[in-house]
């Protein structure tokens, strides 16, 4: 089913500016896609297992920090009827239609943008789109770049769950992350139903040093079974992902 969104919404949402440099996306996120995806395939080949595990149970997709989808598989998108991505960045549209566009066109499934700030518009995004599965892709730990206010920002994330009760929705974001040398050992992936201390999550990621953490410890609700996975995003710097979903049409928690 296809929302309506009236034009005062719809330029309500898209009056927003900046996007193309960012401390994290825009033109440099690009870049560094292009240059280390290489170095990425592990690290996509699991979030695509984890993510067509995802039962969603929607027609519809709104995909918070779209950029140009670089952490997702076409196949994954073409299972949706309707997509609406959003992001800041004005050539995320270009560059995810390139990637994804004959794949998802193919299906049949259609896709729409929306340039604002996903996180400050949340709460008229859902609203706006009350029946979509709600995809956080890569958004939730970049927060921590982006605030004066990190007791703030580790609050709102904790109360993510609230906001979201009754929806479907999955997040993968970053959960710790540091300088690394080639040659050191990799996270090892795991899985682990709970909240669990950043401490803990370097230890069953068999990993040593001083890790930054994202204060993403409790977006997840307290059940639901967390993937954490190993990215490599440059030579020089390595990142904890963690993943999960909620589905709101059962009683499970994944």
């Amino acid at each position: 089913m296809r929302s309506n969104k009236t034009d005062r919404e719809r330029m309500y949402l898209n009056r927003a500016g900046g996007g193309l440099i960012s401390p994290s996306g825009g033109l440099i996120w690009h870049f560094r896609a292009l240059r280390y995806r290489a170095n990425w395939a592990d690290f996509i080949n699991g979030l695509s297992e984890w993510l067509q595990s995802w039962g969603h149970g929607a027609d519809g997709l709104l995909i918070l920090g779209a950029s140009a989808g670089w952490c997702l598989r076409s196949p994954f998108l073409a299972g949706f009827r309707e997509i609406v991505a959003v992001d800041l960045d004005p050539l995320a549209p270009l560059i995810f239609g390139r990637r994804h566009g004959p794949i998802i066109k193919k299906a049949g499934t259609s896709i729409s943008w929306i340039r604002c700030d996903a996180m400050q518009e949340l709460d008229r995004l859902l609203k706006l789109f009350p029946t979509h599965s709600i995809l956080f892709c890569n958004i939730l730990g970049q927060l921590v770049l982006h605030t004066r206010d990190l007791i703030a920002t580790e609050q709102y994330l904790q109360q993510l769950p609230r906001k979201l009760a009754g929806r479907n929705w999955a997040t993968f974001h970053d959960r710790l992350s540091r300088k690394w040398v080639p040659g050191e050992s990799v996270p090892q992936h795991f899985r682990k139903a709970g909240i669990t201390s950043s401490l803990e999550v370097a230890r069953l990621s068999r990993v040593h040093g001083v890790w930054e953490d994202h204060l993403t410890g409790e977006v997840l609700p307290d059940a639901v079974c967390r993937h954490y996975f190993a990215w490599p995003i440059t030579s020089t710097r390595m990142h904890i992902i963690e993943a999960g979903f909620v589905e709101s049409d059962s009683d499970r928690i994944h």
